[in-house]
């Protein structure tokens, strides 16, 4: 089952959904640093029905990048292996894709690749999350596995943004066992659980504000940049 946002026509999430008590902070996290570094050409990897085409101005063209089946894509290809010429886009977008990528290392090299000198790309990807469109879910990262990734690719991280922390992780947690436990969509389930996410939603908010906890993360947002031509190069 593909539950990860960037498969939603939009990215944001009702309150009385499992995801409501942490996925708004990842679509505006993702909104704002694409409002602020976004620019040119912008390659959506990973693009699902590109959620955030229609949130962002700064972007003059919007290429989106998927497997094959995709009818939304552009250009079909996988992430490690980007079938674009070198140093032919200006903005690189990745949400929640890593994680299903079997080498995450050589998806960020090809990102460097095709970025032009002092392009951006932003990034999201979970620390925690249930399992998720298996078999092909591989990994989690925390900030310090992913800072290292992006520094090993050639990237210099610029901002860092955490999503869905400490008691806010709680209540996902809980609510997507509830999910799991009382499965279908019909009517009379919806009227079962969407109380129960919305009470949950709302508590474990305000636990979070009452007892922050910045370790217990369950999303980052990352914006990179590629190394620009230096003066006299």
């Amino acid at each position: 089952m593909k539950t990860s946002l960037k498969r939603r026509k939009s990215p944001r999430c009702s309150i009385f959904a499992p995801q409501g008590i942490g996925g708004n902070q990842f679509a505006d996290n993702v909104t704002a640093c694409l409002e602020r570094y976004a620019s040119g050409t912008l390659l959506d990897v990973g693009c699902g029905e590109k959620p955030f085409r229609d949130r962002v101005r700064g972007p003059e063209r919007w290429i989106g990048l998927d497997v094959e089946g995709n009818p939304s894509a552009d250009v079909t290809g996988s992430a490690d292996r980007i079938p674009m010429e070198d140093a032919s886009v200006d903005t690189v977008l990745n949400t929640q894709v890593l994680e299903h990528v079997p080498d995450p290392l050589a998806a960020l090299v090809e990102f460097y690749r095709v970025l032009v000198p002092g392009g951006y790309l932003v990034l999201s990807a979970p620390q925690y999350y249930e399992m998720h469109e298996v078999p092909h879910d591989y990994y989690r990262f925390t900030e310090y596995g992913l800072r290292y990734l992006l520094s090993r690719a050639g990237f210099t991280v610029v901002e860092l943004r955490k999503e869905c922390c400490g008691a806010r992780l709680t209540g996902l947690s809980l609510n997507l066992a509830i999910d799991r436990k009382i499965p279908g969509s019909s009517i009379a389930v919806k009227a079962i659980k969407a109380p129960f996410f919305f009470a949950v939603n709302i508590l474990f908010t305000i636990l979070a504000a009452l007892l922050p906890n910045d370790l217990d993360v369950q999303n980052y947002t990352i914006v990179a940049r590629k190394a620009p031509i230096t003066a006299g190069v």
